[in-house]
């Protein structure tokens, strides 16, 4: 039996994850130990999403045309 297939139309997006050892009090900071720069946007997620359930996802989205537009591309393919 073939996989279902959605396409999802929406955002693709730079999602950037800090790392903190514990969430800092209201009103106070915390040093990052690390930072990562993924694959978002509401599209995308939703996209991924249907990808891990075993439905083959497709994504029509706007990527820039730079390198990170490139990376953004290249993530959104691997799934």
């Amino acid at each position: 039996m073939n996989a279902p297939v959605a396409t999802v139309v929406g955002q693709l997006a730079r999602d950037l994850v800090l790392c903190v050892d514990a969430v800092p009090e209201a009103g106070t900071a915390a040093d990052a130990s690390a930072r990562f720069e993924q694959l978002g946007g509401k599209g995308a997620n939703q996209a991924v999403g249907l990808a891990q359930l075993g439905v083959r996802a497709r994504l029509v989205a706007v990527a820039g045309d730079d390198d990170a537009g490139d990376v953004l591309e290249a993530q959104a393919d691997s799934f």
